[in-house]
């Protein structure tokens, strides 16, 4: 069948010939990865997934006694496959994993989510404890995945239900008040309606951020208030900018070598905000 070339069809098929003399301003990637690497902050960065206990009958909801998501209904795990089985990155950059081995170490530049007040007018709570994050292209966080701060510090206080136990274990499945919500870098008060409890004479922090008593502990049922620093987790809230690539002006043999990933940016929020903690 011959192609009858006197009509032209009107759709844009996306596949231009060149810039036809037009000058273009192609965004710099190396300059954003460059950026990041110099005045990104170090955190810690867990894949999200659905817990399997949400799979009921009845309700649907997360079981509260579940191991493996300690009744978030959410499982975090190492953004990839094996990633504990090597030393360095395709680019030569060393790799570091948590204890916990379900996080491992990069860089992000993190910014505050609005400087203008009247934004809370329209929006209201939902945009307190909010940051905007940008990542590595090859870096590519997804929904709900949880970003822990490395050497950032804040407040954090709750109340406490004292067990009778040596120790406040770290938050694990059905803990309830009777554990730490995330791990204590350092504690600023721990006391009873009755009695301050002090560092060093009657608790101490262990490396895992439990508290351990020295001595007896507190009766079993006294409500204890807990002050305490740690390093700020945030969960990933959108995704915006999930497609965030564009195409480069340079010599290739097709326009599929002039697609180029950009760095990933999304909204994200402190997890003890999002109606408890993980």
């Amino acid at each position: 069948m011959s192609k009858d070339l006197t009509l032209k069809p009107r759709i844009l098929t996306g596949l231009p010939t060149g810039n036809k003399g037009r000058p273009r301003a192609d965004m710099r990637r190396d300059m954003i990865d460059s950026f990041i690497d110099q005045k990104g902050y170090l955190v810690w960065w867990s894949r999200a997934c659905v817990c399997p206990c949400q799979q009921n009958s009845q309700t649907e909801q997360p079981r509260l006694t579940c191991a493996l998501c300690r009744g978030s209904g959410w499982h975090f795990y190492l953004p990839e496959v094996g990633l504990q089985n090597y030393a360095v990155d395709a680019d030569g950059n060393p790799i570091t994993i948590n204890d916990a081995q379900d996080a491992v170490l990069i860089s992000a530049i993190m910014t505050a989510a609005t400087q203008d007040p009247q934004v809370y007018e329209r929006f209201g709570g939902y945009v307190f404890g909010t940051f905007r994050i940008t990542v590595h292209a090859r870096n590519r966080i997804g929904y709900r995945d949880r970003i822990m701060m490395a050497d950032s510090l804040m407040m954090f206080g709750q109340l406490l239900e004292a067990d009778g136990g040596p120790s406040i274990p770290v938050k694990t499945a059905a803990a309830g008040k009777k554990a730490l919500w995330y791990p204590a870098v350092a504690v600023n008060l721990l006391r009873s309606e009755s009695r301050v409890f002090i560092e060093n004479a009657d608790w101490a922090i262990e490396p895992d951020g439990s508290i351990r008593w020295l001595g007896t502990p507190p009766v079993a049922g006294t409500v204890l208030t807990c002050n305490y620093e740690i390093h700020p987790v945030y969960r990933v809230m959108d995704h915006v900018h999930a497609v965030r690539d564009t195409n480069v002006l340079k010599k290739a043999t097709s326009k599929r070598d002039q697609h180029q990933m950009l760095p990933v940016n999304a909204m994200i929020k402190l997890d003890f905000l999002l109606g408890g903690s993980e």
